[in-house]
């Protein structure tokens, strides 16, 4: 699903660049669902977030990181790192 809104950021609307918010508008629904899966699935507790983009090259355009910070019951810490590879 990430390389699927990837190719679609990476396009151009009408021939024009679009902003890093529409772009990161994109990513919305795969950042709730990886929350929701930590929470859910296994237990653990949100506690903050980073997106950011990483620009490949002017030819491959960029690609998202999304990291994710949790903790566990007992107070450990759990980082979950998403990002797409050409």
């Amino acid at each position: 699903k990430i390389k699927e809104i990837t190719d679609e950021a990476n396009r151009a609307k009408n021939d024009q660049p679009k902003s890093l918010e529409e772009c990161a508008a994109l990513f919305s629904d795969v950042c709730d669902d990886m929350i929701f899966k930590g929470i859910r699935q296994e237990g653990l507790t949100f506690v903050s977030g980073m997106f950011t983009f990483k620009l490949l090259s002017i030819e491959e355009g960029f690609t998202p990181i999304i990291t994710l910070y949790f903790q566990k019951k007992n107070g450990e810490w759990v980082k979950k790192t998403v990002q797409y590879e050409n």
